[in-house]
């Protein structure tokens, strides 16, 4: 709530957000004057400058440092801002708070609330522009922080938040100890608070710490810098230039954000166009992978559908991708559904507003047909069409259609392909991976599915998508796609009669009402690539020769993803991102317990604790 003073204050903590004398003011005094921020930007010139915050609040830290960052960066130099918030605020509270610095701070206010994510537990990368980053993590930071990888380092730390009187579970070991683990030689930090339990806990974590006069009404604050002499991360550090094997929404998505990161990404795809194969389907529902704990997988998915529904959002506004966020409903129609749906709702800390349990009645209401059973209720989710999608991502992207790349090669610090030589190469061709002799070994398959367009005889339902085992889309211009078979048995793309039979009469099943009012127009089938443990496989490609004589390291340039299964909608738009953190050694968008679980050489750590390798 905002208080008399016109301070913002919380009513979980009973402490303001900001001080009264001025927060934007206290902003730079505190966090970029203790942090000698100017001088870190400046020193970083061309590559990447990390802050990492520990309350993000308003989000007035974070606008202070860009604006400080967009006055004295040097050409090249990216932001990457890292901010955890528990209690997320509202747009409307953030606005209303931020009003009083309208004019220094209001253009980058507005950006911040045009981009800001939806409030649901995750790490949410959100691209503000080419040369700033932000992510946001909701949720403890003592849970999340331990899975932070930021391989350069973290340059400054913010050390926000409420005063440790009021807040004590934030300013704990865990955080001290992961604050040392990200940290590097030069690394500065600064805080409001001079409490002795924290400068204490600084200090034991290998901190310099020394107090300063405070701010405002403050007497002291605390300022220090990391006393390590270990050196970042190795990162490989090249002209960047990117091949990109496969033009499906896994090679498209890597493009699009390569592109957006600076890089110069060139797509080889065999057929003459692009999302030839299955992410070429008209029509494509976008949604989590559903699972009943907050695990690894939940942390892969939940992310990747908060970034693909920001993405789908921004492109949209110039590109014609049939982006919809009508809604889904997820009909509950077992008691295995039940149970794994309601404790995912628990579980997965995305709050009413985005993630909902509702009554058949009620879901019956939102579909504009009557269902019989209640439903998990997800008001973000929708369609967009994956063969427009593709082509949107690639729009400034060189392409070479025609191009089948039969062989890739090292040749030293590089990569050959067709005599051509690139710093990396992202292996994204689904099935036709394992036509690389690197890649051989991966255990994928092919799914068949096919996917059934009708023509309904009442326009007006259903309002929204209906997921009950298949799927039906809501009706737009008078069309809807029922889907989808799942066939691990076959490996043809052909249509088949059959299979519309098979998708519309388990629609019937659960949609009875729409029985004898659809017109089958057309299908389309496709493969689907999934793999041994049904996760998509993302990351760096392992030396597979030198995991059998007991090694266990990366192909220096080589990465992979593939296996995205029914979910590459999403899955493919956050793979991208990971990869493309890894390539130019930026923090990570994932949980490290997510990267490690869709690594590729998880197979091989498997395989060599049961004694096969």
């Amino acid at each position: 709530m905002i208080d008399d003073d016109g301070v913002l204050r919380s009513d979980i903590f009973d402490d303001v957000y900001f001080s009264a004398d001025n927060g934007l003011e206290e902003t730079e005094y505190v966090f970029i004057q203790g942090n000698y921020l100017q001088r870190k930007i400046e020193a970083a010139a061309g590559q990447q400058c990390v802050v990492v915050e520990t309350g993000f609040g308003t989000g007035l830290n974070f606008l202070a440092t860009w604006r400080l960052f967009d006055a004295v960066k040097m050409p090249e130099t990216k932001l990457h801002f890292i901010s955890f918030e528990k209690y997320p605020l509202s747009k409307d509270i953030i606005r209303q708070a931020l009003a009083p610095w309208d004019q220094q701070i209001g253009d980058y206010t507005k950006c911040l609330l045009d981009n800001y994510p939806l409030r649901a537990q995750g790490m949410h990368r959100i691209h503000m522009r080419d040369d700033v980053i932000l992510d946001i993590i909701i949720g403890d930071v003592n849970d999340y922080i331990s899975e932070l990888h930021i391989p350069q380092g973290v340059d400054a730390w913010y050390l926000d938040g409420f005063a440790p009187a009021k807040n004590p579970d934030m300013w704990s070991t865990i955080l001290f100890e992961n604050m040392a683990r990200l940290s590097k030689a030069d690394t500065n930090f600064a805080t409001f608070t001079a409490a002795g339990a924290v400068k204490r806990g600084l200090e034991s974590a290998g901190f310099d710490v020394s107090k300063q006069q405070g701010f405002g009404r403050k007497r002291d604050m605390l300022v220090g810098s990391y006393k390590t002499q270990d050196s970042p991360e190795d990162v490989h550090k090249a002209d960047h230039k990117v091949a990109i094997i496969g033009g499906g929404l896994a090679g498209t998505a890597c493009a699009y954000i390569l592109k957006q990161r600076g890089l110069n990404p060139v797509l080889f795809e065999a057929s003459d166009h692009i999302a030839a194969g299955a992410s070429g389907n008209a029509q494509g529902l976008y949604n989590p992978r559903f699972s009943a704990e907050r695990s690894a997988e939940a942390e892969f998915y939940s992310a990747a559908f908060m970034t693909a529904y920001r993405t789908f959002e921004t492109l949209s506004k110039d590109h014609d991708i049939d982006f919809d966020p009508c809604g889904t409903v997820h009909l509950m129609t077992d008691d295995q559904k039940t149970k794994r749906f309601s404790k995912m709702h628990r579980k997965w800390g995305w709050g009413e507003a985005h993630m909902s349990i509702i009554s058949a009645e009620q879901a019956s209401k939102r579909a504009g047909v009557d269902v019989d059973f209640d439903a998990l209720y997800l008001p973000e989710a929708g369609v967009v069409s994956p063969h427009k999608l593709c082509n949107a991502y690639v729009h400034d992207v060189e392409c070479r259609l025609g191009a089948a790349v039969h062989d890739i090669a090292q040749s030293g610090q590089q990569w050959m392909i067709e005599g051509e030589l690139f710093d990396s190469v992202i292996i994204a061709n689904a099935m036709g991976a394992q036509s690389y002799k690197q890649m051989r070994w991966l255990p994928i398959y092919t799914v068949r599915g096919q996917m059934t367009e009708v023509k309904s005889q009442n326009k007006t339902a259903p309002e929204i998508n209906i997921c009950f085992g298949g799927y039906t889309t809501r009706v737009k211009e008078g069309i809807q796609h029922v889907g989808s078979t799942f066939q691990k048995d076959r490996d043809n793309t052909d249509n088949d009669p059959q299979d519309n039979t098979e998708n519309l009469e388990r629609l019937f099943d659960y949609v009875p009402q729409l029985k004898d009012k659809l017109e089958v127009l057309g299908a389309r089938a496709a493969l689907r690539t999934s793999s041994k443990d049904y996760f998509p496989i993302i990351g760096a490609a392992p030396d597979y020769e030198e995991w059998l004589d007991g090694g266990q390291s990366d192909m220096r340039g080589l990465y992979v993803s593939t296996a995205h299964g029914s979910h590459g909608v999403v899955s493919s738009i956050m793979g991208a991102h990971l990869i493309a953190d890894m390539i130019v050694g930026a923090p990570h968008a994932l949980p490290q317990n997510a990267v490690a679980q869709l690594a590729p050489d998880r197979f091989l750590r498997r395989d060599r604790k049961k004694g096969i390798i």
